[in-house]
């Protein structure tokens, strides 16, 4: 299951949300640490997500390795330049929707359509 990325798609986490956004107006680092499958991922998007800020999201659980029992340097950098051009793509289509005048909340586009490096 994916994470999710709203925070109407969240249950009894406001508490949670709040401290997250006053942790984003003051501090550098944030850790969020729980058990698995509690919904850190989802708090963080969904909190993120409703900023309106960029952000980029990393999953390392992608650039693991199962034999190695690691995080290769060379996987997380394909996540992080993935993660990137992603935003890159999605802040351009933002961008050019702006001068033509057109105002959107959230722009949903599938990752296999931004997977592709745009020209």
């Amino acid at each position: 299951m994916e994470p999710k990325e709203s925070l109407q798609d969240l249950f009894d986490r406001e508490d949670e949300v709040r401290k997250l956004r006053e942790g984003l107006s003051r501090e550098r680092l944030i850790l969020v640490l729980g058990l698995r499958r509690i919904g850190k991922s989802s708090l963080v998007l969904a909190t993120l997500s409703s900023t309106g800020q960029p952000f980029v999201y990393v999953d390392v659980r992608r650039a693991y390795d199962e034999v190695s029992r690691r995080v290769p340097a060379e996987r997380l950098y394909e996540e992080l330049r993935s993660s990137l051009l992603r935003l890159s793509a999605r802040e351009r289509v933002l961008e050019a929707l702006r001068r033509m005048g057109v105002s959107l909340e959230s722009v949903k586009v599938p990752a296999e359509e931004l997977a592709a490096p745009v020209l």
